[in-house]
């Protein structure tokens, strides 16, 4: 026999009372602690949670210095500065198979960071920047010259000096865009947020490399 559960100070409230007062306590909570809200404030429960894994579908950097050079095929990427000139990664992900109505939990930028470089020898402090692009571009055509524009900055990441491995930047609110069509999914730039030139940089496997560590988005959403 299945036993009816009472809240402590509730007895004699019917199912249906005790489901409703539920439901209208919940509704007035800014966030769930244990799974947060998402861009919109609204409270995220934890029901039937779904997760997608995504390797990147394209990848390449670009080098302020040789702008009209495509590395599309480049088995490394690089995020920073090398004599004084910027070096962006830019990365493109297919999230066609979320469902269009879901919510977006926490989606995570997986890069594997396979060194930083400082040619100077002064201590430096390296961070980077995640921005959204306004228009599309393709792994074996993209150059610093032809590159599209960046626009509102997503996420900030750092600092990484020395540090090698897996390194993940939260983007939920990009992803949900792209899910539910606020913006066009154009992909990712990787920027340096550090500021001021410096010879400076970071390495990160790309798709092309035979290691395994290609960049990846995690995705957990509720349907």
């Amino acid at each position: 026999m299945r036993r009816s559960f009472r809240l402590p100070g509730f007895a004699n409230l019917s199912n249906s009372r005790l489901a409703l007062l539920i439901v209208l306590t919940c509704a007035l909570c800014v966030c769930v602690a244990t799974t947060g809200c998402n861009k919109k404030g609204k409270t995220i429960l934890p029901i039937s949670q779904d997760t997608a894994n995504f390797d990147a579908d394209e990848d390449a950097w670009v080098y302020e210095y040789e702008s009209t050079t495509n590395y599309g095929s480049a088995t490394e990427l690089y995020a920073g500065y090398f004599n004084d000139d910027e070096e962006h990664i830019f990365l493109k992900f297919d999230t066609s198979s979320i469902p269009i109505t879901a919510t977006v939990v926490v989606a995570e930028l997986w890069i594997y960071i396979s060194d930083t470089l400082n040619y100077t020898g002064v201590d430096f402090t390296f961070s980077l920047e995640t921005t959204s692009l306004v228009a599309a571009w393709t792994e074996g055509a993209i150059t610093w010259d032809n590159a599209p524009a960046t626009t509102t900055v997503t996420s900030f990441a750092g600092p990484i000096d020395n540090y090698t491995g897996w390194l993940k930047i939260r983007i939920t609110n990009l992803v949900q865009d792209w899910v539910d069509g606020t913006l066009t999914n154009n992909g990712i730039a990787i920027k340096p947020s550090w500021g001021t030139p410096s010879d400076d940089e970071i390495v990160v496997c790309s798709r092309e490399t035979a290691f395994g560590c290609s960049p990846k988005l995690v995705v957990f959403y509720n349907p």
